[in-house]
């Protein structure tokens, strides 16, 4: 017993004295930073290219015209994935079934990507749609949370700018269903902070949800 206790502080110091190591300390600093860069840019990345492909895609649904200054925004970032999609997935009907594809594609590869940085290697396959899904799913409360707001600031400051027309009809069918049920209050239309605030729980939500 007297050895095994022997054996077990002897580690224990030597694993302190491997832990306070202050070179193999700043070694390990600067890794964690450089992945925290690394896992930033392609979140930032992945975001902005999901975000536009999801525009894209509720863009044509609602068949806007292409030449509307978001809809050129979002084909000169995404076409280069959607093109070449579209050759084997048409519309069907008014859903953009390539720029849906190439949503689903950039989530798995950041998904794929995030594992293979953090923890070298992803130990379950099965939680990759699921996790794919949840990605998703936070681009499109992020994107309805960005449309909303910029309508709203719109509204309020410029009326009658160039884009203040293509956010109102982005943000009309999400609205009008609530500006339906609630009568402005003072002159102000509540709608908007009740979509924000829905998107908020939801949000908070989808974050309680660990894959």
């Amino acid at each position: 017993m007297g050895a095994f206790f022997c054996v077990r502080e002897a580690r224990a110091a030597g694993s302190l004295s491997h832990r306070y190591n202050p070179s193999l300390a700043l070694y390990r600093k600067a890794i964690k930073v450089l992945l925290d860069i690394l896992d930033m840019l392609l979140g930032a990345v992945a975001s902005v290219l999901g975000s536009a492909l999801l525009l894209r895609t509720y863009l044509s649904w609602l068949r806007m015209s292409r030449t509307n200054p978001v809809g050129v925004f979002c084909a000169a970032v995404t076409d280069w994935l959607v093109m070449p999609l579209r050759r084997v997935l048409p519309f069907l009907g008014r859903l953009d079934t390539a720029s849906v594809a190439g949503t689903l594609l950039i989530a798995v590869t950041y998904v794929f990507l995030l594992h293979v940085v953090r923890f070298h290697g992803i130990d379950y396959w099965y939680l990759v749609i699921p996790a794919t899904l949840l990605l998703v799913a936070h681009w499109l409360l992020y994107l309805l949370v960005a449309i909303v707001i910029v309508n709203a600031l719109f509204s309020l400051i410029n009326p009658h700018a160039p884009l203040a027309p293509t956010f109102d009809i982005l943000t009309r069918p999400i609205l009008l269903p609530l500006r339906r049920r609630m009568p402005p209050v003072g002159g102000f239309d509540l709608s908007p902070l009740v979509v924000l605030v829905v998107a908020q729980i939801l949000l908070y939500l989808l974050g309680q949800v660990v894959i």
